[in-house]
């Protein structure tokens, strides 16, 4: 591990009132992922990007809601394919994201004066009330209550009943942003007790959306050092490099700041090292749109990457890169060999939920050997091999 684990420690504070007019009109915020430079060319740029139409029962039952997707821009400026990444789990939320993404319209990517797929664009959508008279953003008093239940149980160390209490508080008194991002780190706290470090790790992500604005800056800036740590902890570099660029331009002294810039450049240096790197993987739960099939993705760090040790079944992988992207069946012995030109690249593995493998990502100086039977894939392939 490059960098010893932080524990989180933060007094979150409670402002504001019950949320009131449930019905008040949406605002919706969409900030595209920043893409890689491309050298000959330009990115896409939104021409048409209506915002996704609040759907009416949350909006009547004071419900905000978050959908992270990935999809495609194809070459004639409309969007294809879509990957739900992340969510606050209502299907209702999905599906307004999905039906009006599609509908979206860009000026295409293009290489060469001539348009191109841009493969790997992400934008994160929040389902927001507006304010307006008798509204608050902040944690109802039946929130507040509970909160205070529940975390009176973790201080006790009553732990299956502050999981009861906290699982409660989820269903039953958290319907906006401000009240999730706590319930977020509380949960983290449990998970934390319990051992569950990759569960703690995705609560304080969660925690962390819209930049913290839902948290004070003292308590985003400790959830920010903990998601880097973990990150860390769980071979997360190429994430772990954008938390670091969050973390350095907020105001934390210049000791921390040293300690993370030496942790940066260690994983600059794993990025050429000749040692492989193993990420172990396991398919999360089964999604309708994806025909009933779990899904597991990281962002790479290097550009050769293969899975090993597969336990389960699994159906298909995809790498999504700026500029291409390519479909492959997940054999153990294959690896996939990522021309720079194709920009920052995401792995996803599809499969049955549970399934467990390990992602390997390769030096760029081991000898590889070619595949028998390379894949076929639409839109051209990179260059597959097989490792050692």
């Amino acid at each position: 591990m490059l960098a010893k684990r932080l524990l989180l420690v933060a007094t979150v504070a409670f402002v504001g009132g019950a949320l009131g007019l449930p019905g008040a009109p949406s605002r919706i915020l969409a900030a595209d992922t920043a893409p890689t430079s491309l050298e000959s060319g330009t990115h896409a740029r939104p021409i048409i990007r209506k915002r996704p139409r609040f759907p009416r029962p949350e909006a009547n039952a004071g419900i905000e809601g978050w959908v992270e997707v990935s999809y495609v821009v194809k070459p004639d400026g409309s969007v294809g394919e879509t990957l739900i990444e992340n969510s606050s789990g209502r299907k209702a939320f999905e599906r307004a994201t999905i039906k009006s993404i599609k509908d979206w319209r860009y000026e295409p990517a293009t290489m060469n004066g001539k348009p191109i797929e841009q493969c790997h664009t992400r934008v994160r959508i929040m389902f927001t009330l507006e304010e307006g008279p008798g509204w608050n953003r902040g944690a109802k008093k039946s929130f507040k209550n509970h909160y205070k239940r529940a975390r009176k149980l973790l201080e006790d160390e009553k732990l299956d009943e502050a999981h009861t209490k906290i699982d409660e508080i989820a269903t039953r008194f958290t319907t906006n942003h401000y009240e999730r991002a706590r319930l977020s780190i509380l949960r983290s706290m449990l998970e934390e007790k319990q051992g569950d470090m990759e569960a703690k790790l995705t609560s304080l992500k969660v925690a962390a959306l819209s930049d913290g604005e839902y948290l004070e800056p003292e308590v985003y800036g400790v959830v920010l050092l903990n998601i880097f740590n973990l990150q860390i902890h769980f071979q997360e570099y190429a994430d772990a490099l954008g938390t670091f660029e969050t973390l350095e331009h907020r105001d934390i002294d210049p000791e921390t700041v040293a300690k993370l810039e030496q942790i940066a450049n260690q994983i600059e240096e794993l990025r050429t090292s000749d040692q492989a790197l193993a990420i172990e993987g396991e398919i999360g739960a089964a999604r309708e749109e994806h025909h009933g099939a779990g899904m597991w993705w990281h962002t790479l760090l290097r550009r050769t990457a293969g899975i090993e040790e597969i336990s389960g079944s699994l159906e298909r992988v995809e790498l999504r890169c700026d500029w291409r992207r390519v479909k492959a069946k997940p054999e153990k012995g294959r690896a996939w060999r990522i021309p720079p030109e194709w920009g920052n690249c995401s792995i996803y593995v599809f499969g049955e939920p549970g399934s467990t493998f390990q992602l390997l990502e390769y030096a760029s100086s081991e000898s590889m050997s070619p595949a028998n039977n390379p894949d076929s894939t639409a839109g051209g392939a990179p260059e597959a091999k097989s490792s050692r």
